[in-house]
């Protein structure tokens, strides 16, 4: 990963278009939100795993997350940013924010979907 990504956990889309790859399992969009808000729409192949209930998914996390960055995705940055401290102290670390979160994943025209979890 980027160094200068390293330090900022916040990224665009943008800035995650630019960094895609040709693997489309490049990243794994772990979704932080509510379970209901995440049945109502969520971003494509995402795992919903509601901030509270972070603890309890941390096996499947590492286990979908090998060779993959997590990019976390809610409405609030700073829930986002509570889940990245969360799996940072218990040595989960390639992962980033997105910033404005599903907001703007929507805004960039990528693909949600609505109903159960895929994982």
């Amino acid at each position: 990963m980027d160094k200068a990504l390293m330090m900022e956990p916040f990224v665009t889309m943008e800035e995650l278009k630019s960094m895609e790859h040709t693997k489309e399992d490049r990243w794994l969009f772990l979704d932080v939100r509510p379970q209901a808000e995440y049945l109502e729409e969520h971003v494509f192949g995402s795992m919903s795993v509601p901030t509270e209930e972070l603890d309890k998914y941390l096996s499947a996390i590492r286990t979908r997350a090998l060779g993959r960055t997590i990019v976390l995705v809610t409405h609030e940055d700073r829930d986002a940013q509570y889940t990245f401290d969360h799996l940072e102290a218990r040595q989960i670390s390639d992962c980033l924010i997105l910033k404005g979160g599903l907001d703007a994943y929507k805004e960039a025209g990528e693909k949600l979907v609505g109903g159960s979890n895929p994982s």
